[in-house]
């Protein structure tokens, strides 16, 4: 299923967050919004706004690949934050007339990650 392009168009994916708030999406709690919250000293609603903040600046350069996951299609990205390493998991669902973003990862990488644009370093490697 990888390709050299997301199945989700960052544009598709800039317009869904443009019109709705935090509460309007998805987050895993111990692989999204815990790390982000360990790593940037915020709440759990400050995750999600540094989240979805990160999620509107995503790049094609910051694609990695596109994997499937229990019927449910998934675009991964590696991207360095004020110096730290992330790896990102999305979807897109879609239900009847609402779309929203799912945030399955946004955690420091536990690997090297090949992104589009370079290797993203696992945290480890980091300084």
């Amino acid at each position: 299923m990888n390709s050299a392009k997301p199945h989700y168009d960052l544009e598709t994916i800039r317009q869904i967050l443009d019109g709705t708030g935090p509460d309007d999406h998805l987050f895993t709690k111990t692989k999204a919004l815990d790390p982000v919250v360990v790593e940037t000293g915020s709440t759990q609603e400050g995750a999600k706004i540094f989240i979805l903040d990160q999620l509107r600046r995503l790049e094609i350069q910051n694609f990695s690949r596109t994997v499937l996951i229990e019927d449910l299609i998934y675009d991964e990205y590696g991207k360095y934050i004020n110096g730290l390493p992330w790896y990102i998991k999305i979807a897109l669902i879609q239900e009847d007339q609402d779309r929203y973003i799912f945030t399955i990862s946004f955690h420091p990488p536990k690997q090297d990650l090949n992104t589009l644009g370079g290797v993203i370093k696992k945290y480890e490697d980091s300084a």
